[in-house]
């Protein structure tokens, strides 16, 4: 249901050097929420700009998780694909690193939330990363790629049930992606709808 993919480039900012952060959370394969940032200190290498916006992307992960639960939708894992196997190792090696020892303590929340299994930090191949389009320049084919996998347009079937106070919703999204939300008193349970 929610998933989360983070990207950054190297130095694209001409005058600064610094490195621009993005990323992109789908609900249910639809776009929830997105941010293209420049990213507040200059990254040393392709690594550190990868790692430091999977931090931003795994806070915001953690917040639309935490928001889910509250209204009731719980999922077995979140993900947040990188598409940089460097950051993601980074991220999950807390040993010293001769080459990182530089990066400010703050990036390092993403290791206790991937050791606590907040959220699973997984790799994705470059051309399957939807948000690249948040960074950087591409051609048409990727880009009809990503705005596809980020298309937010939601169709609602609302069916009533007899029993109770039981409600299915089927949610159909762009990425064609049905999802089965059955409400029963004030506990939801969300499924992905295979045909």
């Amino acid at each position: 249901m929610l998933d989360g993919y983070t990207d950054a480039d190297m130095s694209g900012d001409v005058d600064t050097a610094k490195s621009t952060s993005g990323y992109l959370m789908t609900f249910a394969g639809a776009a929830v929420s997105w941010q293209s940032r420049l990213q507040k200190c200059v990254a040393l290498s392709t690594t550190e700009a990868e790692y430091i916006a999977a931090v931003e992307a795994g806070k915001e992960l953690l917040w639309l998780r935490n928001f889910l639960e509250e209204l009731g939708l719980e999922q077995e894992n979140y993900l947040l694909h990188c598409d940089s196997q460097s950051a993601i190792h980074l991220a999950k090696n807390a040993a010293f690193h001769s080459r990182t020892k530089h990066i400010k303590r703050r990036y390092h929340w993403i290791r206790e939330a991937v050791e606590d299994k907040s959220f699973e930090l997984v790799k994705i191949h470059t051309s399957e990363n939807c948000s690249d389009m948040l960074t950087k320049t591409m051609p048409k084919e990727k880009l009809v790629f990503c705005r596809e996998k980020a298309a937010a347009i939601f169709h609602l079937r609302i069916e009533g049930q007899k029993k109770s106070d039981r409600a299915q919703i089927l949610v159909c999204c762009s990425s064609h992606t049905p999802l089965q939300i059955q409400r029963s008193d004030s506990h939801f349970d969300a499924r992905k709808v295979v045909f």
